[in-house]
């Protein structure tokens, strides 16, 4: 038997395989020298090959249905988007902006793409009808063998449910969070719950601590090539977003300095449900700053205010990338999530301390999760889904409109779907919209046209206290 070189032995050591096994054969062992020459000149003596096949399996994008353009097409869409935007630059090519020229740029770009997407759609046969999912995300095929959505539900929670949510709308109408309204309030979403999910039953904390071992512990962190790009992509948008907060932007207005004064009134102890300075305002965000001066200690100031929307801007980020990876794969995902998290009017959005970045922060999950709860057949998604959109309606104005969005995808998802499923969808989609009416119960019942007669101003209020 030709004798082990050392380099043989190193080679064979340092291969996971081989860990916990003896390496060193004695003479009536069947692992000979052409064994060894097999096992150390094989694939450990390609490094380059090797290399290559893990950069294969860990970096290759996922499969995907998404439409393809020709190269020119793609890059005179580029040029005419970037030309579009030129125009609009202060100090740039052009001496003044002009929308006009910028817009029709723009829609020339969007245009040229979705021509070419209807050319590709067609010469691949796919166009039986509009569809709004790729087959990769739709009803058609990874989706075809899941489990009907969850129909069953407890109709005597419900009537509780709606109940106290009845009682909490009438008593929110002094536009005043107080102990009373509150319970009330918490009454209805609690069993609204129980009306999804029924009434624990004994020993209920024994399988959520189960659960909650099974699923979260213990802890492992699981690093791969991928979790390491997707972490490094993810804290370059965190440095976006906080490099230089102190100083960027440098100084207040006038709106900034009427939100303070509005954060001071819930520090001293004045819980409004709607905001009455500056022509009236929701009320996520001065709670929302108030709990940062709580939990940095920032005092009432433009940090604070700063502190909250680029908190709220980084929140968005991971649904981002949820989306981009349902609707195409984790790359299109990773891509959304770097470019909303280093564009430039993300971060104006995320860094001006006012309330637009209330309105991604909670559009991004509430989408993410109609379009899982939609696709997964998944109820309780959907819930979810309607949670941020009850919240996110208490935050910023422009959210009005994402009911009428939300209900237009449903509508074209569920014209594609099986008949068998309509039902159950519908169904689904309708707790949707029960949780999103309960959490924005409180703002639902200032825009009521009674209420707001009865608004008092804060600073009248404080005369007579």
């Amino acid at each position: 038997m030709d004798e082990m070189s050392v380099l043989d032995y190193i080679c064979l050591k340092i291969h996971p395989q081989n860990w916990r096994k003896p390496i060193l054969p004695d003479e009536n062992s069947a692992y000979g020298a052409e064994a060894l020459v097999t096992r150390t000149r094989g694939p450990l003596d390609k490094p380059a090959d090797r290399i290559a096949g893990w950069i294969r399996r860990v970096f290759v994008a996922d499969v995907t249905d998404c439409f393809q353009i020709p190269g020119w097409a793609a890059l005179l869409s580029f040029l005419l988007a970037l030309a579009a935007q030129l125009i609009n630059e202060p100090g740039g090519f052009f001496r003044q902006r002009n929308p006009l020229s910028s817009g029709a740029l723009f829609g020339a770009s969007a245009a040229l793409i979705v021509i070419f997407a209807i050319v590709d759609h067609n010469k691949k046969g796919k166009s039986s009808g509009f569809r709004l999912f790729s087959p990769r995300v739709g009803v058609d095929s990874p989706n075809s063998g899941k489990p009907r959505m969850n129909e069953r539900i407890f109709p005597e929670w419900l009537l509780i449910s709606a109940g106290s949510a009845l009682i909490a709308f009438f008593l929110f109408g002094g536009n005043r969070f107080n102990f009373l309204n509150l319970t009330f309030w918490a009454l209805s979403i609690l069993a609204a719950v129980f009306g999804v999910a029924g009434m624990p039953q004994r020993g209920w904390t024994g399988r959520v601590r189960k659960r909650w071992t099974n699923r979260f512990g213990p802890l492992v962190i699981r690093v791969s090539p991928w979790n390491l790009l997707w972490a490094g992509f993810f804290f370059i948008t965190i440095y976006f977003r906080f490099h230089w907060l102190g100083t960027v932007p440098a100084d207040m207005f006038s709106d900034h300095a009427e939100k303070l004064l509005d954060v001071k009134d819930v520090l001293d102890g004045k819980y409004p449900i709607f905001f009455l300075r500056n022509t009236g305002r929701e009320a996520f965000q001065f709670y929302w700053t108030a709990l940062m001066i709580r939990l940095f200690d920032s005092g009432i100031s433009f940090a604070s205010l700063k502190i909250g929307t680029a908190l709220a801007g980084v929140f968005a980020l991971p649904f981002v990338y949820g989306i981009g990876k349902k609707f195409a794969n984790r790359w299109v995902g990773l891509a959304a999530m770097l470019l909303c998290g280093v564009a430039y009017w993300p971060n104006v959005i995320s860094r001006v301390a006012l309330r637009f970045a209330f309105y991604p922060m909670f559009t991004a999950p509430a989408f993410y999760f109609l379009i899982c709860g939609l696709t997964e057949r998944k109820r309780w998604q959907l819930i979810l889904s309607g949670i941020f959109l009850g919240i996110g309606l208490q935050g910023y104005s422009a959210m009005r409109i994402v009911p009428t969005v939300f209900l237009l995808f449903f509508l074209f998802y569920l014209i594609q779907s099986p008949k068998e499923e309509r039902q159950a969808t519908a169904k689904g989609f309708g707790f949707l919209v029960l949780f999103a009416v309960l959490f924005s119960l409180p703002l639902l019942r200032i825009l009521d046209g009674d209420a707001g007669r009865s608004f008092v101003p804060l600073a009248d209020q404080a005369d007579r206290d």
